[in-house]
Order: structure tokens, then sequence, then C-alpha cells
């Protein structure tokens, strides 16, 4: 079979490439997706009008699906990237995602080429097949021509073969698709009536809450007109207060206009009372300055008188050392006289 298909590929025409995420109808639900691939994997159509044109997803050698395309095959874009068609053969479904839109687009449009070329195919061969209508009255034959041979019957025979199995497989394949839509429309009731009764209890749900909220609503109304009048009163009240506080303000105000200029005349005394002690203790000062100056003029001279005194017992003490120094020095030489007058004395010979 893999051989055939590569043969098969190899024989006609490549009619489009590309690349998508396969998937297939769970054949238990009907209604949910199964992944055929992880990845985007090559998609190609092959063929041509004259034989049929097939679909092959991933490596023609190891295709994950092959789908043969029919004049009654239709693809349908359920979302901007993602279309599907029913195999009829197969009966199931297949699904394709793609990375951008416009290659969904172009792979309907090649699909839709493709189907079209199948129904003008199917067209010209059947009309090939019947009988020209003959212009006037068929002419009277002899007995023996009238009954055909065998041959002419295998040879009718087997030109409307073709037509008959075009038919038969165009009739199967509506029939497969009546059967699939059957048991899709059948699933799609059976949610349908769940979704009635889950949709009943919701409705029932709802008008319960819509009369808790029409009595809320009634409850606020009644509340609001009240809350209006204690509003009105509440405004009365606040501009008799705003009133009020303005006329306490305003005393407040006067009182304190008379106080402040209390304070500010009594600040002004004080202010004038410390001028005139800044300007006593100014004068005072210079008084006490001129003392100051001769104080420390006297100072000067008695610091000067004190300091010569010092030199002159200075120079004093430096007379008194050195006389000292020469005391020491000359004791020293009658010392040393007396010791030589010892020795001479001793030197000498007795009288």
């Amino acid at each position: 079979k893999t051989k055939k298909l590569v043969s098969v590929m190899a024989a006609r025409d490549v009619f489009f490439n590309t690349r998508a995420h396969l998937f297939q109808i769970d054949p238990q639900t009907k209604k949910n997706w199964r992944p055929l691939s992880t990845e985007a994997v090559a998609l190609t159509i092959v063929g041509d009008a004259r034989v049929e044109f097939r679909i092959i997803a991933g490596d023609p050698a190891r295709p994950v699906f092959t789908s043969v395309l029919l004049p009654s095959s239709l693809f349908t874009k359920t979302s901007p990237k993602f279309g599907q068609w029913t195999d009829v053969k197969a009966a199931t479904v297949f699904g394709l995602g793609f990375a951008h839109e416009a290659e969904l687009l172009k792979f309907a449009e090649k699909f839709d080429e493709a189907v079209r070329e199948l129904k003008g195919a199917g067209s010209s061969s059947a009309g090939a097949s019947s009988p020209a209508p003959a212009s006037s009255a068929p002419k009277q034959e002899p007995a023996a021509s009238a009954a055909p041979s065998r041959r002419e019957e295998a040879q009718a025979a087997s030109a409307s073969e073709p037509e008959t199995r075009d038919q038969a497989t165009s009739e199967a394949s509506q029939l497969a698709t009546l059967r699939y839509e059957n048991e899709r429309l059948r699933a799609a009731m059976a949610t349908s009536a769940a979704h009635a009764k889950q949709w009943e209890q919701e409705l029932a749900t709802l008008k319960n809450n819509n009369a808790r909220l029409t009595a809320a609503l009634q409850d606020s109304a009644a509340n609001v007109e009240e809350w209006k009048t204690q509003l009105a009163m509440w405004k009365e009240e606040c501009a008799r207060m705003k009133k009020r506080v303005a006329e306490v303000e305003a005393a407040e105000r006067d009182a304190a206009a008379a106080t402040a200029t209390k304070e500010l005349e009594a600040k002004q005394a004080e202010c004038d009372r410390l001028a005139r002690q800044v300007q006593d203790q100014r004068e005072a000062g210079e008084r006490q300055g001129v003392r100051v100056r001769e104080l420390e003029g006297t100072v000067r001279r008695l610091e000067d008188e004190l300091r010569a005194t010092q030199g002159a017992s200075e120079q004093q003490r430096a007379m008194l050392s050195g006389l000292r120094a020469w005391q020491k020095r000359l004791s020293g030489f009658v010392m040393d006289l007396d010791e030589l007058h010892t020795e001479f004395g001793s030197l000498l010979p007795p009288n």
C-alpha cells in the first residue's frame, strides 16, 4: 500500500502543497477533536480530474491519513485558522489548523477548485455516455437488425458501467453524509435537551432574583423619598448653622481686632522702653569704655615696669651666679695651692 501511494504521487501531478496541524473528530462523542500530529506536517493534494483527487497528510511513504475527494466534498471554515471536511469513504471528519488565515484560505480555494474539476469531469463523462436525441422519426429496419447481438449488448453494458459506478459512489457518499449528519443532529438534540433543562432552572432562578430585586427596588424608592425629605431638612439646618457661624466669626473678629489693638499698643510701649534702656546702656558703655582704655594704659605701663624690674633681677642673678662660680674656682685653686705647699714641704729637708 505504501509503495502504491508513492507511485500514485509520482505518477500524478501535485495539485497543492502546504503545512497544517491535523485533527480528527472523535468517533464516539462526534463533537470533540482528537489531534493527529504534535506539530504542523506536510499536506498535499495530488491527482487530476480524470481519475481522482486525494489529500495525503504527512510523509507519502508513511502518511498520517489519506482522504479521497468526491464531487460532493465540501471544506468548511469554522474559524479564521481552522477548517474541516467530511470523508465519506472513511466515515469520519478531518480538521486542519493553520498558522495564518491566508494559508487556510489558499487551501480552501484549492480544495474547491479540485471539487469543481471533479464535478466538471463527471458531467462531461455523463454527457458523452448519453445518446443524442433523434431529429426525426426512426426508420424501419429489417427484423434481422432490430435484435442486437451479444457483442453489442456487452459493449453497451461496459459503456454504462462507469456511470453506474459513479452513481453508486455518489449515492453511498450522500448516504454516509446523511448518516453522519443524523448522528450529529441526535447528539445536538440530546445536548440541547440537557441544556433546556439547565436553562429552565436558570430561568426560574432568574425569575426569583428578579422578584427579589423588584421588591428591593420598591423599598429603595420609598427610602429615596424619605431620604429626600431628610436631605431638605438637613440643608435648611446646614444653612442656619452656616449663618450662625458667620455671625459668631464676625463677633470674634471684632473682639480679636480690639484685643490685637490693645496688645499692639502695649507692645509699642514696651519697645519704646527697651529702646531707651538700650540707649542708656550704650552711653554707659561708652563711658565705661573710656575708663577701660585708661585702665588698660595703666596696666601696660605697670607691665613694662615689671618686665624692666624682672630684667634687672635676672642680671643680678646672673652676676651672682658668675661670682659664685668664680668663688668655687678660687676655692679649688686655694685647695690646689695648699696641696702643692704640703707636697713641697714634704720634699724639703727638715732644719
